[in-house]
């Protein structure tokens, strides 16, 4: 069976180094309880655990939200998350979704729906990373970022490939 670390440096997009290095000999459930880096766990969660790209954005938002904010960006937010609003008009109004809400409609309005589907939820997932990355730099506390995004996603841990 191969190992975590292993399944993390084939993968596609490959993890980064730094991370790839951390994982050593954890399995994946060692990596996802005990990683302090929020911008990882969301890597994690869409490459290795398949979570939608709905929690993903979830995630980055509810790590941006961390540091203060305008109180346009906390309201738009706020319905976001909710679902109360997902308009593309909302989406502009963070930088965190926005290229997300391109690329779906771009997939919605025809094309290849698979690979615009697909690019939109990698930019998606790395603007929900970069969100986090950015909160920390802005002085917001990575671990309480972590358990945040722990309590959206719950992996299937007695899943087989695990």
């Amino acid at each position: 069976m191969m190992t975590f670390k292993q399944q993390i440096s084939d993968m596609t997009p490959r993890a980064c180094q730094p991370a790839i290095d951390w994982v050593g000999d954890r399995t994946a459930r060692e990596a996802w309880e005990q990683c302090e880096r929020p911008d990882w766990l969301i890597g994690m969660a869409h490459h290795v655990l398949d979570i939608p790209t709905d929690k993903i954005v979830e995630c980055g938002i509810l790590c941006a939200a961390q540091i203060p904010q305008s109180l346009p960006w906390l309201v738009w937010a706020r319905n976001w998350i909710t679902g109360e609003d997902r308009s593309y008009e909302a989406a502009a109004c963070a930088a965190t979704a926005a290229e997300w809400a391109r690329g779906a409609a771009e997939a919605a309005a025809g094309g290849n729906s698979t690979i615009m589907a697909e690019w939109a939820a990698r930019a998606a997932t790395r603007a929900a990373a970069w969100a986090a990355v950015w909160a920390i730099y802005a002085g917001g506390d990575s671990i309480k970022m972590c358990n945040l995004i722990r309590e959206i996603v719950k992996p299937d841990w007695e899943a087989d490939r695990w």
